[in-house]
């Protein structure tokens, strides 16, 4: 955080005091300290994203890779906080720019289609599982 407040000083901070959604729903860009659920849910709703991750305290799987690799490319992940500052520096404030570029847009696709798929149809979806199982 104090990195960020340095080169960013006018940035928000919040320490989980506050409703996510509505942090998030309110943000320019949010940014995470490390992989979690949370930058899965941003992903997926779309909402422009960076996430910095040391890959000593969390590992993916090998066949993860090539999707996190498209993260890196795509400058969504980021291994260290230096890289992600200068990113944010060289967007210079046009987020949407970057974040709906057809590099980000395909690699936001590509690992949310494995790995962070938001089904806004559960219900449904739950209810004709259960139809066809009890048909058979």
């Amino acid at each position: 955080e104090k990195i960020f407040k340095k080169n960013f000083p006018k940035s928000q901070h919040d320490n989980g005091t506050n409703n996510i959604t509505d942090l998030i729903k309110k943000s320019k860009i949010v940014l995470y300290t490390y992989f979690s659920t949370g930058i899965l849910e941003s992903l997926a709703l779309n909402y422009p994203s960076i996430v910095v991750n040391d890959f000593c305290n969390s590992k993916f799987k090998k066949s993860a890779m090539i999707n996190v690799q498209g993260l890196i490319d795509a400058k969504i992940l980021h291994l260290n906080y230096d890289t992600a500052c200068k990113h944010l520096i060289a967007i210079n404030g046009d987020v949407e720019n970057w974040w709906n570029s057809d590099t980000v847009q395909s690699a936001i696709e590509k690992y949310c289609y494995n790995y962070a798929k938001i089904n806004f149809n559960k219900l449904n979806n739950l209810y004709d599982k259960f139809i066809k199982d009890i048909k058979s």
